[in-house]
């Protein structure tokens, strides 16, 4: 959903933590709300990483969408916490092409 800022001369305007919040609290129309925002990250060891296309979503992006994952699992709303640790799920492609698709690499991202 967009918002309209027309007294800073923006006719679409995006929603941050704030308004995402306030929506999931007062809404009574939709059974569940959900965040998403575009952010790069680094992935792999120093001096090697590699830069990745992500995206930042709340818990709740999943059951929005109504998908779950072919393996492992989603995050929490516990996890979603400021200052808490950073969870990933990865897609099947990045899990394949950087990881070879091997189940040993989740219990490693995961434990």
């Amino acid at each position: 959903m967009l918002q309209s800022l027309p007294r800073r001369g923006s006719r679409r305007g995006s929603n941050g933590v704030p308004d995402y919040l306030d929506r999931r609290k007062m809404t009574n129309v939709f059974t569940e709300v959900a965040l998403i925002g575009g952010a790069g990250y680094e992935l792999g060891v120093v001096g090697s990483a590699q830069r990745i296309q992500g995206r930042n979503v709340t818990p709740s992006f999943f059951q929005v969408l109504g998908v779950r994952p072919l393996l492992g699992r989603t995050f929490t709303e516990e996890e979603a916490v400021l200052g808490k640790e950073k969870v990933a799920v990865l897609t099947e492609g990045l899990w394949k092409d950087l990881f070879a698709a091997t189940r040993m690499w989740l219990a490693k991202i995961s434990g």
